[in-house]
């Protein structure tokens, strides 16, 4: 079995599991109409070519838990959102949580859905092995990477969703499984978002194209030091390494906001970028979180998921 990369507290206390069925076909199991609301707005430093996004259309809102075999007898799960205002061919966007956490508590931490629902793109956030103590196995060779593969291929064909814009976003030991799914699944996955990523660095990746990337990690991260330790080497390493991959230019450094900074690598494969965004001060947590229980974590100058989708949805592969 492929190493497993742990990191105590990622996303911070677990919530229980909902509870699923055994049946070996895919099933909804929950449905509901609450409307979200948002009170972020978008904000980004990268240039990068737009795209004309497709006009909107007025459905109902899903909110539904899936249930998809797992490896033997096992059986997995994700979450499914779709906005009232999706666009006509929408992206989708996979948000993964962290050690410890659960696809509930990611998307408090990072308004996923409250996104979604002004962009009109879909979500789907996929629940972890492991009960109480979820994880992603996200070393080479992981099991996970078919996993979330049904899940991209599930949530596309329920939602309608482009399966030219996939993007795979996630926190801490979620940020690693997104990280390796671009290495392990770029045939699937078009870009990459992570926040305070585990990476198993270095580790074998060896993507079929460029993937663009974009990351923020804090300098106080005391769960994955950003200048690296025993467990983790240092996150600049990490990005540089993907500036590699993708064939980027020399990087180019940007002041965000006062505790703030950018460094972006242009001029990749395939018209690419890699974007690596440094808190002054950060801890363990997601810029801009609405989660009153973790927003002391890291900066509100800046907000993570917003700067995410503006930066990767301009991307199809």
């Amino acid at each position: 079995m492929a190493a497993v990369l742990l990191v105590a507290g990622c996303g911070g206390e677990a919530e229980p599991d909902a509870p699923s069925t055994t049946t070996s076909a895919p099933t909804t199991t929950v449905a509901t109409t609450t409307e979200p609301t948002t009170t972020t707005q978008p904000t980004t430093t990268t240039e990068a070519p737009t795209t004309t996004l497709a006009p909107t259309t007025t459905v109902a809102e899903r909110l539904e838990t899936v249930t998809l075999p797992g490896a033997g007898d096992t059986v997995r799960r994700y979450v499914l959102y779709v906005p009232a205002s999706v666009r006509a061919v929408p992206a989708l966007v996979v948000d993964l949580h962290g050690f410890t956490s659960s696809s509930a508590e990611q998307d408090l931490l990072s308004g996923m859905r409250d996104l979604a629902a002004i962009e009109g793109f879909v979500v789907a956030q996929p629940q972890g092995r492991g009960g109480l103590l979820a994880f992603w196995d996200s070393g080479p060779g992981s099991d996970d990477v078919s996993f979330l593969r049904d899940v991209i291929a599930d949530a596309v064909d329920r939602s309608g969703a482009d399966p030219d814009r996939v993007y795979v976003t996630g926190m801490s030991n979620g940020g690693g499984m997104a990280d390796r799914m671009a290495c392990d699944a770029s045939d699937v996955v078009t870009a990459v978002g992570t926040v305070a990523g585990a990476y198993s660095y270095p580790a074998p990746c060896d993507p079929e194209r460029p993937v663009p990337i974009v990351a923020f990690h804090g300098t106080a991260d005391p769960t994955v030091p950003y200048d690296g330790g025993l467990l983790f080497s240092p996150v600049t390493e990490w990005a540089a390494a993907w500036a590699v991959r993708n064939g980027c230019a020399d990087p180019a450094g940007s002041r965000v906001t006062d505790e703030v900074t950018a460094v972006t690598w242009a001029e990749c494969g395939e018209g690419v970028q890699v974007v690596f965004y440094t808190v002054e001060g950060g801890a363990h947590g997601w810029p801009g979180t609405l989660d009153p229980e973790r927003a002391d974590k890291s900066t509100g100058s800046i907000v993570a998921s917003d700067i995410i989708w503006e930066t990767l949805s301009i991307y199809e592969r």
